[in-house]
């Protein structure tokens, strides 16, 4: 361009720039933004390292165009900085810091690096992916969900698919994505050498032509929560951008109350692994491996490259699968992702915090090890037990014992924690094993199901601010607030933050009418008491004692409540509760000492102490009001001694209050002489709030232990549901979330404290259940005739059940698609089992016919049965029994079932593990 043409563009340019760009400036005056675009080109080629059109509602403008084969990006100019766009075009900054710095998912000032290594990395990212998983395309299962993801990312242009780990996601994102016919990125936030997260996102939001594959999202929240709120407000102008996205997180993700929002706009999928793993099972020739990889897809899918590699001929099966993962000898690292491994068998995250107790780890060697902030996870739990036992029975290193780990592991986790952890020891899905630990565990695994039942019928709990505040927490203490965000809502929607006054929907509260009744009843107890030397009944404000109550409730839950978005809320609350302090040390009303004792209790859930000087005066003033070895709670009732002083013990407790001295000690000594009064059926709030307060100065006491047993047998957790039968005129709203809370408390101080002996007992039940199902790894072949549809949905029945109940089950009904009918049935020999389902039909196609599978499997079954292996063939009759089988093994002894039901189903199970 020769100056003159130069001066010419620049002119207009700058005019517009002064004056303010419009669209319509922008469209109509193109050629010069195309000729700045061309001059930018020719003297500042360092600035133009990325193609990028301009284009305005699809139409472009302009382009800077660096190379004919680069990555090409497109920005809608209706919405970018026009200073940028300015600088730009000005050879100030480069192609690339301008659509970092105009990004919405960036949203920062830095300069983008060297892009020309990011842009390498990134377009290599998808073949170092692929070789990292070992994915193989001949290898990949083409079913019905298969067909529908490659649908849906034609016409939408988006998926989200989701599932647990090894359910073949990843696999699924890979085909879906591979006829995409241009550039194809991945990203896994927990893995090293795929794309780089901002370049990454400049892709979404600017890359043209491109397919992306966007892997465990759950390991990055804040990312995935920018990411899918992206794509739900730029459906359109992603699909015109010709973009496809492939998002993938465990199911978690999904089902998260915070990410629901996006599941309505953003197509998902949800994957159907068992048939896909059924194929590749049967692909896989090696016994030995079989048994090691089970039904998990990375080590079936690993064990198949091995046989392809060395041609069937494994010399050491579990050595050159465990070098799949492992890739490293150095004694010290081994010990490292030995506890790792440990760990992750029982589906724990590892704490980088925690593994540093032990060493340096080095991830790189551990191919399957994916990081998440501050955890690190080592994949399947059926590989890390795979990667654990190996260590321990194959490597010449000296591990600590898997109880030691978990035993260090429990004592390192948050308290809030430590009941998943538990649960997790014995396996979450066994509830038998669960409730068979003791009755103590019972009793807080019923209540949690059945709090958790009720808060789905009703989450407001009748609107009963003490029930949702017991239920939070209660979730709290067992580390489970998240299920229970509604409560919080529901809790939170009856105060009303306005000029910075808190404002009480006083007249949709339950309590409302609770206080109403402990008003009424305090009238009437002042009237036999005339030497009162506090409020009288007549007088109470009702607002006033129900309003410091409450808050009392709110400043404890002020962590949580903080964490739900309510800082602004609870911080008001905080600055009132302080300011209204009476000079004694009390909160109104004196009369009533629970409602200081309540709020006492909430200062100190929310971190102040004793050395504080308000607590300080609340603790002595509640103090001075012991009178007869006991606080009363002057209600006329309402509440007794036994639950007014246990609930000003804990207040005590949790301020830092010495309580075994003097007048405390001696409420102390009265609780205990009267146990017999609280511990009765019918007092189960006293008794809960009594126990805890005892234990917490005491311990644990033979006759506390025999009292919460005793709460165990009477299964008082059934009370939860009768929420809605409760009297609640002469019986307090929150009566039945208040005896959960205290007795939840209860039974996991007596754990906490017997954690050590618990976990031996758990250990051991956890690698009884390991084995169980490593021994119901059996083979069953399913051998039928196809009567009709609903013949083939009662053997489908039966099927399922065995899979649920451990066997792997060959039935050519749930073969993938494509599968050779020849090469299944020959999967007969290879099983410890037949099942053969005798039928007229069945009979007539395999001696008169005598064609087809039920033929050929009888020939197969016949030479068994010559053979003497006849014990491996179980005949099910669905017809008369001598007219449902060929002969010999029609002599068989075998089930006649006219149903399948639950009970047939049954005696099938017990016929099975007695012959293996």
């Amino acid at each position: 361009m020769n100056d003159k043409k130069m001066l010419n563009t620049i002119y207009p340019y700058l005019v517009l720039y002064k004056k303010g760009f419009t669209i319509n400036d922008i469209y109509n005056n193109r050629e010069v933004f195309a000729n700045l675009c061309d001059e930018l080109v020719k003297e500042s080629k360092g600035n133009c390292d990325l193609n990028i059109k301009f284009v305005i509602d699809g139409k472009e403008c302009f382009e800077i165009k660096a190379s004919a084969n680069d990555i090409c990006f497109q920005v809608e100019l209706t919405d970018i900085d026009i200073d940028l766009l300015t600088k730009l075009l000005f050879g100030q900054i480069r192609c690339s810091d301008f659509l970092y710095k105009n990004s919405k998912l960036i949203n920062n000032q830095q300069v983008f690096g060297n892009v020309e290594k990011i842009r390498k990395d990134a377009l290599l990212s998808w073949k170092r992916f692929i070789e990292r998983i070992g994915y193989k395309e001949d290898d990949f299962f083409i079913s019905d969900e298969t067909y529908t993801a490659r649908k849906i990312i034609d016409e939408e242009n988006i998926l989200w698919c989701y599932n647990k780990s090894c359910t073949g996601k990843t696999f699924l994102g890979i085909y879906t994505l591979t006829y995409c016919n241009y550039s194809k990125f991945v990203y896994n936030p927990s893995v090293e050498n795929t794309c780089d997260i901002n370049f990454l996102k400049i892709l979404v939001e600017y890359g043209v032509n491109c397919a992306l594959l966007i892997d465990d999202l759950q390991c990055d929240v804040e990312f995935a929560k920018t990411l899918l709120e992206f794509m739900a407000n730029h459906k359109s102008g992603i699909q015109s951008r010709n973009l496809h996205i492939f998002a993938i997180s465990w199911s978690s993700l999904v089902q998260s109350v915070d990410f629901l929002q996006y599941k309505k706009v953003v197509p998902t999928i949800e994957t159907k692994p068992q048939k896909f793993i059924n194929m590749m099972r049967n692909r896989l020739n090696n016994q030995e491996l079989l048994s090691i990889c089970e039904d998990n897809l990375a080590l079936i899918s690993a064990a198949l490259r091995l046989e392809r590699k060395h041609n069937c001929d494994i010399r050491n099966n579990a050595a050159e699968l465990f070098r799949c993962f492992i890739q490293t000898t150095d004694e010290e690292q081994l010990k490292l992702i030995h506890i790792m491994a440990v760990l992750g068998t029982y589906e724990f995250e590892t704490p980088r915090q925690f593994i540093k107790n032990y060493g340096t780890l080095y991830l790189k060697d551990v191919i399957t090890a994916k990081s998440d902030g501050n955890f690190i996870f080592l994949a399947h739990r059926t590989i890390s037990n795979f990667i654990a036992r190996y260590i321990e029975n194959n490597c010449s290193v000296t591990v600590y014992e898997r109880k030691e780990i978990i035993k260090r592991y429990i004592n390192y986790i948050d308290n809030r924690k430590k009941w998943k952890a538990l649960i997790h020891l014995i396996g979450e899905n066994n509830q038998s094993d669960v409730l068979s630990v003791s009755p103590i565990w019972n009793l807080m695994y019923e209540f949690q199901s059945n709090l958790k039942r009720q808060t789905s019928i009703d989450p407001s709990w009748e609107n009963t601010p003490s029930s949702m505040y017991f239920v939070i927490s209660t979730a709290k203490m067992l580390g489970v607030v998240e299920e229970y965000k509604e409560v919080i809502e529901a809790l939170c929607s009856n105060f009303v933050l306005n000029e910075e006054q808190v404002v009480i929907k006083y007249d949709d509260l339950q309590t409302t009418f609770d206080f109403m009744k402990i008003k009424e009843r305090m009238i009437k107890e002042d009237e036999e008491n005339i030497f009162m030397d506090y409020e009288c009944g007549k007088s109470i404000d009702l607002k006033e004692i129900h309003k410091n109550w409450l808050y009392g409730l709110m400043i404890g839950l002020k962590s949580v409540l903080i964490d739900f978005g309510y800082k602004d809320l609870i911080d008001r609350i905080e600055v009132e509760l302080i300011e209204n302090q009476k000079e004694e040390g009390y909160w109104y009303p004196k009369r009533v000492p629970w409602v200081t004792a309540r709020i006492l209790i909430g200062l100190a859930e929310a971190g102040y102490t004793i050395k504080d000087n308000f607590i300080r005066r609340g603790t002595d003033y509640l103090v001075s009001t012991i009178k007869d070895e006991k606080w009363e709670a002057h209600t006329g009732g309402w509440n007794n001694a036994f639950e007014t002083s246990s609930l000003c013990l804990e207040a005590l407790i949790k301020c830092g209050v010495d309580c075994e001295k003097g007048l405390i000690n001696d409420v102390v000594n009265y609780l205990l002489r009267n146990s017999k009064m609280w511990m009765i059926e019918n007092n189960e709030i006293d008794g809960a709030t009594t126990a805890c307060a005892l234990l917490k100065i005491h311990g644990i006491q033979k006759s506390l232990l025999d009292y919460i047993n005793d709460l165990a047998k009477r299964n008082i957790h059934n009370i939860v549901g009768e929420m809605i039968e409760l009297d609640y005129n002469n019986m307090q709203s929150c009566k039945t979330t208040q005896i959960a809370y205290y007795v939840i408390e209860l039974c996991w101080y007596i754990l906490e404290k017997d954690i050590p002996n618990l976990l031996d007992d758990f250990i051991v039940r956890s690698e009884l259940e390991m084995e169980v199902r490593k021994m119901n790894n059996i083979q069953i072949f399913i051998s039928y005739s196809e009567d009709s549809p609903y013949h083939i949905k009662k053997i489908e029945r039966i099927v399922n059940y065995l899979e649920k109940e451990g066997y792997v089950v060959y039935f050519y009904a749930k073969a993938p698609l494509g599968t050779n009918n020849m090469e299944f049935m020959q999967k007969i020999n290879k099983c410890d089992a037949t099942i053969v389902i005798g039928t007229k039909k069945y009979k007539e196609k395999s001696t008169e016919i005598r064609a087809g599978g039920a033929f050929f499997e009888a020939c197969v079954l016949s030479r068994e049965f010559m053979n003497n292996n006849y014990e491996k063939i179980i005949p099910i009759a669905f017809d008369e029994f001598n007219e449902s089988f060929p002969e010999p093994f029609a002599i068989n002894k075998g089930m006649r079932v006219k149903r399948v039901d639950q009970r047939f189903l049954n005696n099938l199970s017990k016929e099975l593990k007695n012959k293996f």
